[in-house]
């Protein structure tokens, strides 16, 4: 199926959600997932297919930013991710900050449940890095 094509603009709160104020590492979008970098404590696209600190997916960015602006992410809650799913099915971190139903992952991914989709467009945010290499 490949990743969900994310439309920012679209991206919205669709209930109580946690947020988290944070500062960016980077250049990033709405609807992009991001992970903390231990080295520097700053939130950056994370990626399944680098490392296990990568993958350990921290929230959906809701405010974009750049390189060490502050912004907000979705920690857990229901989200509207501006991209069409499959309600019942589970996503997962993908690479590059995108997400992807389960049954993309291939070797050598590292497993990050990112939520289930109650609707076609909402994912109940329930973040879970597994740390676990397929």
């Amino acid at each position: 199926m490949g990743d969900v094509a994310i439309t920012a603009a679209n991206v919205a709160q669709k209930g109580t959600v946690v947020l988290e104020q944070v500062t960016y590492g980077e250049t990033v979008t709405r609807g992009e997932v991001v992970y903390q970098k231990t080295s520097d404590s700053e939130f950056y696209l994370a990626d399944v297919t680098t490392s296990a600190e990568t993958a350990t997916a921290k929230g959906f960015v809701f405010s974009a930013g750049g390189d060490g602006e502050k912004g907000t992410i979705v920690k857990s809650g229901p989200l509207n991710v501006g991209g069409t799913l499959v309600k019942g099915n589970a996503y997962v971190l993908s690479a590059a900050g995108a997400i992807s139903p389960e049954a993309d992952l291939t070797t050598s991914d590292y497993i990050t449940h990112l939520g289930y989709a109650t609707t076609t467009d909402t994912l109940e945010v329930a973040i879970k890095a597994h740390g676990v290499v397929i």
